[in-house]
């Protein structure tokens, strides 16, 4: 008698490859066994290397992190990671000419690391057969009827262990397409640098061909056309890059130069006021800033910081400050308004960079959700500062604005949503269209939570008016009733 697989081994791969229509399979480098086994141990013998090359890199010892990174290289010359940073090193001493030698051969090294990991992956299933077969052949030999429960137990967990093996494999040839994609997309930046912009175009577009969710190529394209005055082809690639569903990268500078030049209206691109369909005193208006602003040799990320005030009172909230922006200041002066609390929806660095310097300059305080504690400890300059006071699902009153803490965990433990009037900030919770990503430890651990971030969603959403402004950290606002239109975790609420 044999335990038969319940599930055909390679299912999940064609599932995923099902939603991928535009990947195609295209004969790949074959190489011997005997040379992938001993790339395969060099790699993994340069691990502690590359790790602690990795590290010196963040800190910014830069010649520490070259001298890991060539001794991995050395080991292995085909270290494709080792040459990545070398590239990246070079890259930011401005040495682009020997930056665009170093992304060049981490290029050449994708198809032996890609035909390497396929190498580990059928080691892997050669040991996941012996230890079936094993396992088969002893559950033949035993008449036990406990044993054969152990044994189909044990069966079991090795088809489950390979089924996950299976799905990393899927997932990794989508990664791979992704690196592909990344690599031609750094070769345009060092072309850009150095002002070939025909050869930094052509190597945008092949990123986009391996990845349509790149969007800082996109960008760099549509930049390109900009610098050229090719204003409505710029416009066209910002258009193609909503439609690729990576709005959310566009860089939003950009956009406003090219519609202004293009002489069309710009509102709301990064600024914009809310006002309610029912009369009330409650105002909000956002803005959205780059908050690597400054930082030439970081990629853009733009958040939204809300500043919602009583105009009456004059008394204000300033929530999610993520970067430190001349127009918050401004628009605070000119309104005469009081800011009585810095708020938090949680505590990731692209909503609270700014918090220390709003409360110095405001004397306010600043407050998050008590589960949110272990990631302010985290700030590596105290920009973010240490909330003074720690929020629960709670209603409080901050001078004469009254507003309920919605606790809603899933993009962090304590992520959550101001309800303040007729406005629901909603942080990286909820968006017009989706709900927020989280961290997980595995697909289970992934569903759970998403699971259970929707079920409070449903909780809170029924509740509130049709007209009720949902104003998320990023992409756009909108009102309840076009969100439950748009948002598939809505429908239904």
């Amino acid at each position: 008698m044999r335990i038969i697989k319940a599930l055909l081994p390679g299912a999940f791969l064609g599932l995923i490859l099902a939603f991928f229509p535009a990947l195609k399979v295209t004969a790949e480098p074959t190489y011997p066994d005997k040379e992938l086994a001993e790339a395969l141990a060099k790699f993994q013998s340069t691990f502690s290397s590359f790790e602690k090359g990795r590290k010196l890199f963040i800190q910014g010892d830069m010649a520490g992190a070259v001298r890991c990174f060539q001794s991995c290289t050395r080991s292995l010359p085909r270290h494709i990671y080792a040459h990545y940073y070398l590239a990246n090193i070079l890259y930011l001493q401005q040495d682009y000419s020997e930056a665009l030698g170093a992304i060049e051969k981490a290029e050449d090294s994708i198809d032996f690391m890609t035909a390497m990991d396929a190498f580990a992956q059928r080691e892997k299933t050669k040991e996941f057969g012996k230890k079936r077969k094993s396992i088969e052949d002893y559950y033949d030999s035993t008449s036990s009827c406990r044993e054969r429960r152990e044994l189909e137990q044990m069966h079991s967990q090795v088809e489950d262990e390979q089924d996950k093996a299976e799905r990393r494999t899927a997932l990794e040839r989508l990664r791979w397409r992704k690196l592909r994609s990344h690599y031609a997309y750094f070769r345009g930046n060092i072309f850009f640098q150095l002002k070939e912009y025909d050869r930094a175009d052509e190597q945008y577009r092949k990123a986009i061909r391996e990845d349509s969710q790149n969007g800082y190529a996109y960008n760099n394209i549509a930049a390109i056309r900009y610098l050229a005055r090719r204003f409505e082809e710029a416009e066209q690639l910002l258009r193609e890059a909503e439609e690729a569903g990576v709005e959310d990268l566009i860089n939003l500078k950009l956009k406003k130069l090219v519609l202004e030049a293009l002489g069309r209206p710009t509102e709301g691109i990064l600024e914009q006021e809310y006002i309610a369909e029912r009369e009330d005193k409650i105002h909000a208006v956002r803005f959205t800033g780059n908050v690597h602003e400054g930082e030439t040799n970081r990629l853009h990320l733009f958040a939204h910081c809300y500043l919602v005030f009583d105009s009456e009172s004059r008394d204000a909230l300033l929530i999610d400050p993520g970067s430190i922006d001349p127009r918050i200041e401004s628009y605070i002066r000119e309104k005469r308004l009081n800011v009585r609390l810095i708020l938090n929806t949680h505590g990731h660095f692209d909503h609270t960079h700014g918090n220390v310097h709003y409360a110095d300059r405001f004397g306010a305080q600043i407050a998050a959700h008590v589960l949110e504690a272990p990631l302010y400890a985290e700030d590596p300059d105290g920009q973010c500062g240490k909330p003074n006071v720690y929020l629960v699902e709670q209603t409080i009153r901050v001078g004469t604005i009254s507003l309920q803490v919605h606790h809603t965990p899933g993009h962090t433990p304590g992520s959550v949503c101001f309800l303040i009037g007729p406005f629901l900030i909603s942080g990286d919770s909820l968006f017009a269209d989706s709900i927020g990503k989280m961290r997980a430890a595995d697909d289970a651990d992934y569903k759970k939570k998403r699971e259970g971030l929707i079920q409070v969603l449903r909780k809170i959403v029924p509740s509130l008016p049709p007209e009720t402004w949902i104003l998320p950290g990023h992409g756009k606002s909108d009102t309840l009733a076009r969100a439950r239109e748009i948002n598939p975790s809505l429908r239904g609420s």
